[in-house]
């Protein structure tokens, strides 16, 4: 959109939800996240705070049932959740 809004709102979005992150990592705390490239930096600051966290990646798409890779998840890899494939998201 004009000026941005659209980009302003994905990372004011992106900083709530790593605020709310930041509130749940206590040390011992287990945190599965697949958030792709920022997924990475979530990992951190919750190793930094003594949780544990675990980058799921697609693994969380999978269980939803969406191909988000480009080239697909495996067919196979797709039974093991027992989801039907939805569209690829882009």
């Amino acid at each position: 959109g004009e000026g941005g809004s659209e980009i302003e709102a994905r990372f004011g979005a992106f900083q709530v939800a790593e605020e709310r992150l930041l509130r749940a990592c206590v040390p011992g705390a287990l945190v599965l996240i697949g958030a792709g490239l920022v997924g990475k930096r979530w990992c951190m600051l919750a190793h930094q705070r003594g949780a544990v966290a675990v980058d799921m990646g697609s693994v969380l798409d999978a269980w939803a049932g969406i191909q988000s890779r480009s080239s697909g998840l495996p067919e196979r890899v797709m039974r093991l959740f027992n989801v039907e494939p939805a569209s690829t998201c882009t």
